[in-house]
């Protein structure tokens, strides 16, 4: 079981044309939007990272304005935890499991995955909120991470198991948020 108070919510490369490009780009931005909503409502921190956007184009409009609060790391490399500042933000964040979605999942999600598991972290991946150009490469790395000791759940699954109780004060609000996306 996850609890909110000891998550925090990391989305991955959602950005420029790469995002159009992967496997149900429609639904990936649908469910990174409840994602990130249902966060915000739960208190969850949000981290963001963003690959190169001086060539790739910064994140997505579907996205980027629930991002405000959000901090973000600007990367080149594919694991997040070699992101500048990254791993000392969730260090201080004194949090132990991170919540993942983003693109694309057998590269920057798989590797940013790997090194936080090694680093002593829990990951919880939202597999529908995760894509990549071909959904065989989007199964087979779900299936190496799950295989690593990453746990798989959807974004709505979380969001339910994060509240735990319909006497939540938010609750009213995420049930509206979930029947509208």
């Amino acid at each position: 079981m996850f609890f909110k108070n000891d998550c925090i919510a990391l989305i991955i490369d959602i950005q420029g044309r790469l995002a159009e490009l992967v496997d149900g780009h429609e639904q990936l931005f649908k469910r990174n939007r409840l994602f990130a909503e249902a966060m915000g409502l739960l208190g969850v921190p949000l981290f963001y990272t963003e690959q190169m956007p001086e060539k790739m184009g910064s994140t997505r409009a579907e996205l980027s304005d629930l991002l405000a609060d959000a901090e973000c790391f600007e990367k080149s490399c594919f694991s997040c935890a070699s992101a500048d500042g990254f791993m000392e933000a969730l260090e201080s964040s004194g949090r132990r499991c991170v919540l993942l979605s983003g693109i694309e999942a057998h590269i920057c999600v798989c590797q940013t995955t790997l090194d936080l598991l090694d680093a002593g972290y829990e990951v919880c991946l939202m597999a529908d909120a995760i894509s990549a150009r071909d959904p065989e490469q989007k199964r087979i790395a779900l299936e190496r991470l799950r295989d690593a000791g990453a746990r798989i759940g959807t974004v709505e699954m979380l969001i339910y198991e994060l509240m735990r109780d319909a006497r939540d004060p938010v609750f009213k609000q995420m049930l509206q948020l979930v029947k509208t996306t």
